[in-house]
Parts: C-alpha cells; structure tokens; sequence
C-alpha cells in the first residue's frame, strides 16, 4: 500500500524514478555484449587417395589403414574418421580447436609421403586438402 500511495500523492516522482529505471534498462542494454553468432572454427584436414578397380575392403586394408597409422600420432588432431569406396579412400582428421590448419596440413602431408611407399602401385597420389 505504500508505492501505492506514494503514486498517488507524488506523481512527479514515481514519473522521474520509471524514467531512471528505464534509462538505466536501456544504457545496460547497450552495454551488453551478447554475440549471436559465436566465433566458431571447426578446422579439418582430408586426404583422398583414388586406387581404381579395387574393391572397399581392398581400399581399407591397403589405403587406409597404413594411412591412419601414419597420422595417428601427429599433434593437433582431435578424431580420425575414414571411408572406402569403390576406387576411392578418404581419411578426415579433426583439428582441435586452435590448431593451426596450415601447420598439420603440412605435417600430414609429410607423414603421407613418408608411407607413399606402402601403398599400393596402382594407386593413385594422395591429396591432401584442409
């Protein structure tokens, strides 16, 4: 009952103390800093290796695994994910956040040379993309 009659019998002031509540509102609000849309980077490497006329398993067993043997222990890499087709393998690595892409891309490039000499003849050169 008191704001009540404080409304009642001071007007001006219970006007002046809305208008302050709804300045300090309006100068919180635009002093928040709220971002819709956080800054996300989900950084990834692939390597894709085409091996023409062989089979899915024939790509797992002789692409793939040495593939992901080879990169399994290099730093930055968050999971490894790997897929055959017909023709075709494709190894993608996560990066952990804050990883500099350029810098494993690099390094997976390099492992991959290093075992280019395991895979198969007949396969084609691996490509690796970020």
């Amino acid at each position: 009952m008191g704001l009540t009659r404080v409304a009642i019998t001071r007007p001006l002031a219970m006007l002046m103390f809305i208008i302050g509540v709804v300045l300090l509102g309006g100068l919180a609000y635009s002093k928040m800093q709220v971002d819709r849309m956080p800054n996300i980077s989900l950084n990834f490497v692939s390597v894709g290796v085409p091996y023409p006329g062989a089979s899915p398993e024939d790509v797992e067993q002789l692409v793939l695994r040495p593939l992901e043997a080879a990169v399994s222990g290099l730093p930055g890499i968050f999971s490894i994910s790997a897929s055959a087709s017909e023709g075709r393998g494709n190894v993608n690595l996560q990066l952990v956040e804050g990883a500099n892409a350029d810098k494993v891309a690099l390094d997976v490039a390099r492992a991959v040379e290093r075992i280019r000499n395991r895979l198969p003849a007949d396969a084609g050169t691996p490509t690796v993309n970020k």
